[in-house]
Parts: C-alpha cells; sequence; structure tokens
C-alpha cells in the first residue's frame, strides 16, 4: 500500500515513498503498531521534515531572503554535519519541533508578514549549530535570541543572554554563545557517543532526559522555543522538584506500560521521544496533548500518579501514530462539512476529529481492560466503571464512524479493522449494576449533548406549535440541525451523570448524599423513577430552557420504560420537545414537558 506524497505546500516530491504492508496496515488500525510498522512511520515523519526543509529553501530563494537572514549559512553547516555523521544529522532533523517550527516559517510566508519571515527562519541556525556541535565540526554562526534563550535542540539552552541575535563559535572541546548580555561558555560537554554530559552552571541548561530502560531515554522538554504547538500552555521551565517527580512518574509509568501493555510499550518505544510538560487550566486531573507537528513527543501536566501518567501516554502516543499515518495515507475526506457526536466532546467534531477520538480512546478502553483483570481493592471498582463506561462509548462512536461517506476506501478498511477492535469486548461479562449505571450515564449524556448541539428549524417549530394547538396529530419531524456556535471541550462529569458515576465507584448511599444531588436526582439514584419523573418536571417548570431537567426527566422515562413514547422522543428529539414546550409555554397554550414528548414521538415514528 503506497502513500501519499505528502504535501509541503509547493515544494519538492517526495525523497522517498513508503510502502505500509497489509499486515502493518491491520496492526495499526487494530489500534497498535509493531515494531516495523512503527519504524515506516517514523521513516516517513524523516522524510516529510526533509521535504518541509527543501521547501523553505525554496520559498527563501525564490524570496530572495536567504542571505539576508543566514539561511543560507545554516543549510551549509547542516549539510557540513550531515556530511561528518549523517547519524547525528539525521537525529537532530528528528527532533520533535523541527516539524512545528518549519510549519510556522511555511505559514509566515505565504501570510507575506514581511519581516517577520526572515527571523523565524533563521532559526535553522539552531538546529545546525546543534548538528555541527555534535559531529564534532568547527563552525561560527548567528542565532537568533529567543525569550531571552537559545535553544540547541537535543543538547540544551544557553539562558537569559540578552535579546536579538547571539553568536556561536565552536571547536570540538569548547562552545561560547555570546549574546547580548553575557557569553556562556561549555567545554567537555560530549561524550563518545555525542550525548551532553556537562552539568547545569553558567547559564547552561543541558537537556535533561530520564532513562527508563536500558537503551531508552525519554527527554523532558521544558526548552525548546516552539513546544507551544498543543492545545494547551506549555510550562516554564521545570524546577529542580518538579523535574524530580516528574521524572519518578515517568520510570514508573514505563514499568506499568512495560509490564502490563507489552504491545502499547512497543509502539511508544519506537515513536516517543520526548514529554513535554504542559500547564493544566483546572485545578484537578491532568491534561495531554499530541500534535502533527510534533512526532516524538506529547504533552502532559505533571499526574498525581505513575498509573494516570501511563493511561496519558498510551492515549496521546495513539494520536501521534495515526497522524503519522495519514502523512502516509488518505483515511478520510478532507474539509468535509459532516459533524457527528464524540461522546468525549462538547461540541460536534468532523470526520478526521472522529477518527481521531475512537482510535485514541480504543487504547483508553485496552487500558482500562486490564486494569479491570490486575486492580486490587477501590481501584479494581473504579476500573470496572471506566472500562464498561468506555467500551460502550467508543462502540458507539466507531459504528457512527463506519457509515461516514467521507472515508477513503483505504479508510474505510482501517476503520473495519478498528471496528473489529473496539468491539471485540463487548461480549465480555461485567457487573449487572454497572451495565445498568453505564448504560444511564450514557443516555443522559447523549439527551444533554443534543440539547447542546442541536435546534429545530424555526419554521418547522411554528407548524408544529399551531398543529398542537389546534388539536391535530403531530405531523412527521425533520431531523432537525446543529447550532452554528456549540460550546467546545471535553465532556464533564456534570449533573445527574457525575452521580450515576459516583454511586457506581462509591456507592448509591455516597452519592445521594453529595452537597450537588437535588431531590429528583436522589430518587434517581435510589430506583424510584416516577418521583425522578415528578420532580425533575417540577425543574422545568421553573427553569423551561435548562438543560438539567430535560436530561433528568428522559433518564427517570427511560427508567420507567425505554421504549415508551417520552424516553423515545427525549432520546431522539429533546431539543424539539423542549422548543415546543417553551413555544406553547409562553402563548399560554396547556401542555405539559410529558404531554408534548408523546406527541412528538408520533411525528417521530
Amino acid at each position: 500500500m503506497t502513500g501519499a506524497q505528502v504535501d509541503v505546500s509547493g515544494g519538492p516530491e517526495a525523497v522517498r515513498q513508503y510502502r505500509i504492508t497489509a499486515e502493518q496496515f491491520r496492526e495499526l488500525g487494530r489500534g497498535y503498531g509493531g515494531a516495523g510498522a512503527v519504524a515506516t512511520l517514523a521513516e516517513g515523519q524523516l522524510t516529510k521534515r526533509r521535504q518541509l526543509l527543501l521547501g523553505l529553501a525554496g520559498l527563501s530563494a525564490a524570496a530572495g531572503a536567504g542571505r539576508q537572514t543566514g539561511f543560507d549559512d545554516a543549510l551549509a553547516l547542516m549539510a557540513e554535519a550531515s556530511t561528518a555523521d549523517p547519524a547525528v544529522a539525521e537525529d537532530v532533523l528528528r527532533h520533535p519541533h523541527f516539524d512545528a517550527w518549519a510549519t510556522h516559517c511555511l505559514r509566515a510566508f505565504r501570510a507575506e508578514t514581511g519581516p517577520d519571515v526572515p527571523s523565524e527562519l533563521n532559526n535553522l541556525a539552531a538546529y545546525a549549530a546543534a548538528a555541527a556541535i555534535r559531529a564534532g565540526v568547527a563552525f561560527e554562526i548567528d542565532v537568533p535570541i529567543l525569550g531571552g534563550d537559545v535553544a540547541l535542540p537535543t543538547l540544551g539552552a544557553a539562558v537569559g543572554i540578552g535579546n536579538g541575535t547571539a553568536h556561536i563559535a565552536a571547536t570540538r572541546s569548547l562552545v561560547r554563545i555570546s549574546g547580548s548580555s553575557h557569553t556562556v561558555t561549555v567545554a567537555g560537554w560530549l561524550d563518545s557517543a555525542g550525548s551532553m554530559v556537562a552539568a547545569e552552571a553558567c547559564g547552561w541548561i543541558p537537556q535533561r532526559a530520564v532513562t527508563v530502560e536500558p537503551g531508552y531515554a525519554i527527554t523532558i522538554d521544558d526548552l525548546d522555543p516552539y513546544r507551544d504547538c498543543y492545545q494547551w500552555q506549555p510550562a516554564p521551565r521545570l524546577s529542580r522538584e518538579q523535574l524530580t517527580e516528574l521524572r519518578k512518574l515517568l520510570v514508573g509509568a514505563w514499568a506499568i506500560v512495560r509490564r502490563d501493555y507489552p504491545a502499547y510499550a512497543v509502539a511508544i518505544r519506537g515513536s516517543l521521544r520526548s514529554v513535554v510538560p504542559l500547564v493544566s487550566p483546572y485545578p484537578h486531573g491532568a491534561i495531554s496533548a499530541a500534535s502533527r507537528r510534533a512526532w516524538g513527543a506529547v504533552g502532559v501536566s505533571v499526574p498525581g500518579s505513575a498509573a494516570e501518567l501511563a493511561l496519558l501516554l498510551i492515549h496521546e502516543t495513539q494520536h501521534m501514530r495515526l497522524g503519522a499515518l495519514l502523512d502516509l495515507v488518505d483515511l478520510h475526506a478532507v474539509g468535509g462539512r459532516r459533524r457527528y457526536m464524540a461522546p468525549w466532546r462538547l461540541d460536534p467534531r468532523p470526520v478526521g476529529a472522529l477518527l481521531q477520538g475512537v482510535y485514541a480512546h480504543a487504547s483508553v478502553t485496552e487500558y482500562w481492560r486490564v486494569q479491570r483483570r490486575i486492580a486490587h481493592g477501590a481501584r479494581a471498582r473504579t476500573s470496572e466503571v471506566e472500562y464498561v463506561y468506555w467500551r460502550e462509548q467508543n462502540a458507539r462512536a466507531v459504528a457512527a464512524l463506519a457509515t461516514s461517506d467521507e472515508l477513503t476506501g483505504e479508510g474505510k478498511r482501517f476503520v473495519e479493522h478498528l471496528t473489529d477492535s473496539v468491539t471485540s469486548c463487548l461480549t465480555e461479562p461485567v457487573p449487572a449494576d454497572i451495565a445498568s449505571g453505564v448504560t444511564q450515564m450514557i443516555f443522559a449524556q447523549a439527551v444533554w449533548w443534543r440539547l447542546r448541539n442541536c435546534e429545530p428549524d424555526r419554521s418547522e417549530l411554528t407548524r408544529l406549535a399551531a398543529a398542537w394547538r389546534a388539536g391535530e396529530r403531530c405531523p412527521p419531524v425533520g431531523s432537525g440541525g446543529l447550532r452554528e456556535a456549540s460550546p467546545s471541550g471535553p465532556v464533564g462529569a456534570e449533573g445527574i451523570v457525575g452521580l450515576i458515576r459516583l454511586g457506581l465507584v462509591d456507592g448509591a448511599a455516597r452519592a445521594r448524599e453529595a452537597v450537588s444531588a437535588t431531590p429528583a436526582d436522589r430518587a434517581v439514584l435510589a430506583g424510584d423513577f416516577a418521583a425522578a419523573a415528578a420532580g425533575y418536571r417540577v425543574v422545568i417548570e421553573g427553569d423551561p430552557c435548562g438543560e438539567a431537567g430535560w436530561v433528568g426527566l428522559a433518564l427517570a422515562h427511560h427508567g420507567l420504560d425505554p421504549d415508551g413514547s417520552v424516553a423515545c422522543a427525549l432520546e431522539s428529539r429533546p431539543d424539539l420537545v423542549r422548543a415546543i414546550y417553551q413555544r406553547l409555554r409562553a402563548s399560554r397554550a396547556e401542555s405539559t414537558p410529558d404531554a408534548v414528548a408523546v406527541w412528538v414521538a408520533d411525528g417521530i415514528g
């Protein structure tokens, strides 16, 4: 299966094409990827970076910017380093955020931002200097100072040296980095393998890493100026205490991955070079991210445990590998207008984002599938709940993905493999109370999502309200549409959904005692759905526009009769039922939420 050539915005054709075998494609589709498949993805990313560099060279030459910015000098030094030690130059090119830098430059060229273009372009000198230092090449070159620092990828950074441009002069045994405020001198800093051995001193911070197993080290990258390519803010330079804690967690997380998830360990070892610390905007819970512009790195906030970090690494490297595959193989159309419900997101998602989500959450499901077998005590119960929740949600998401007409032929085959993996666990027996509780959670979340994102056609709403007032049967209703503006971000455990989850993990009594629980919520948790329905009707009476009452009413009727008219109408078109009820109430027409739902169900049927 030959991969499509990577678009470099007018750059030269691919240096090489890569062939994903049918077996490798199947391995990747099922959510893993053996060493051979991952190596092919890695080589594809290296070729992509060569293309990006060649593309920038062409654009620079066409703009006449090369001599002005020193870009040509950097290209020449990179070529000299490559001749001296090809493996070292290649390793620098594999630095995760090279892609982010190159893409930033390409965008600057497209935007025709004038003086900003050569300034960004000149940062190639930092990569060339790092390669030349490691290859033992003597040189002198000017490098831009970014934020007061000069970061040399794979080596470290000279910090707080001023503004403007720094001058680097290097021999085999000495490097001087002279900025506007002072000069940093580092001597005797490379071992025989080209690894950094100098201690942090005199304005120099070496690249910091942790060896998680013999022959495999993961860099902790809090230095690179282009590491801001994730949806979350990168953390500033870690303190010694923070660095020590993250190193300990990485060692523990890798031990878990290697012991309990050997298939993922193979794929991660072949793809993950760096971890970028992130700043979490939330007071509780860790965040993580991957970027299509940073193969080899994932971003994480410092989590509370090695087990949590293991899950984050497994999850985000899934995104990373799928992104690399998409650079070689077109799995779906680009720019499609259709939007889909992704259970883990507040907002409707395009097909590519849904594919990424299903692929990553296949690994989340597998993580909890293993944990439910090996965990003890309270974590065993939590693992069981998480496993059932994610297997059910991802099965629904992959079913929606499989129906998309935006998948290519290869994309359909990929999703077939993914579907086999996602649905393989659905026959595994699970505790009945957890299965029932998860069904409630998923039902409530779906109703909540539709209330947030869907809206009825205004002309249809007027027609239906008139039919109600005339005492007519509900005419056939449409499927509605999506709001132009929807909330974005991950789905949280809010309201009754969070209370059900709490009840499953810690017991219904604990959930009923929660401060946020309303009388109607407590009735749901006690299994008294008739009382719950009555309670949620009171909530709707006080806040007919709110979501909590409508979600709760739907859930209560789902408990009373999952195939009944009210439950079905509030599951498929809660936005329409709510809008009709609001309009009738505004015109003082007699109605109740339940009666409107029964009436709309007749039009849906």
